[in-house]
């Protein structure tokens, strides 16, 4: 049984991750920002400790012991201009939660998983960690970041017996997709449901990931016995980035 920590766990697939890990048995602790009454219904589902955090201010002085394992799951997509329309403040909010408030927590978490000569880290990115995506300059920046900082977290901690890897999911049949099929829909004058079909055709596995594909994926990588895991990008996307 590992104590963890889920960054974002009131989300669609943060949800699934501290429903998965309490049903293995682990010690769950999460955090929200919004969706207070969500929060509360999956802490008393599962049984997990609900933490409220705002990412952009982060306070993790409090005597509280840092765990031995963290899942970054929170993650912000608000951005659907072309990079010569985008401002400062669309970078800004987007890097401040899907890259400055992980590597907040990890420097918080790091010096006791030293200690311990014993750590866990999985971040969730994306294939846009990999690749680019047109009208989505911030979030694929920011999680190409959150790639390289997985990486180098590997490289500098791997002799501490800490293995950091990420997750990386094709589109996640969730309201926040819907949200950009919408945008896109009407960006390129068809109907949202026409839009959703050329995703899924381009999947070879023909339909979209779940989220709990997703969680399932993270706890397998959190779950490393050995740490040879240390460094992977674990990409779950049906195909789509072959």
């Amino acid at each position: 049984m590992l104590r963890i920590l889920v960054v974002g766990g009131s989300g669609a697939v943060g949800s699934k991750i501290v429903e998965e890990l309490a049903h293995r048995g682990h010690d769950v602790t999460f955090t929200f920002f919004s969706g207070d009454r969500r929060a509360r219904e999956l802490a008393e589902r599962t049984g997990a400790t609900p933490i409220y955090l705002d990412l952009c201010d982060i306070r993790l002085d409090d005597g509280r012991i840092p765990p031995e394992a963290i899942i970054n799951s929170a993650g912000i997509n608000v951005s659907r201009k072309l990079v010569h329309e985008v401002t400062p403040a669309d970078l800004r909010r987007t890097f401040e939660i899907n890259f400055f408030g992980p590597l907040r927590i990890l420097n918080w978490a790091l010096p006791a998983m030293i200690g311990r000569n014993f750590g866990r880290i999985v971040n969730i990115g994306s294939i846009y960690s990999i690749r680019g995506s047109s009208r989505n300059g911030p979030y694929t920046s920011s999680k190409h970041a959150l790639s390289g900082l997985t990486k180098t977290i590997a490289l500098e901690y791997g002799p501490s017996g800490i293995a950091a890897s990420e997750v990386l999911p094709g589109p996640i049949d969730s309201p926040l997709l819907d949200e950009i099929i919408t945008v896109r829909a009407d960006q390129t004058a068809v109907t949202p449901q026409m839009y959703k079909s050329k995703i899924i055709n381009e999947i070879p596995s023909r339909h979209l990931l779940s989220a709990h594909d997703v969680a399932r994926a993270a706890v397998f990588l959190v779950e490393d016995p050995t740490g040879q895991f240390n460094g992977s990008s674990l990409i779950v996307d049906g195909g789509l980035t072959i």
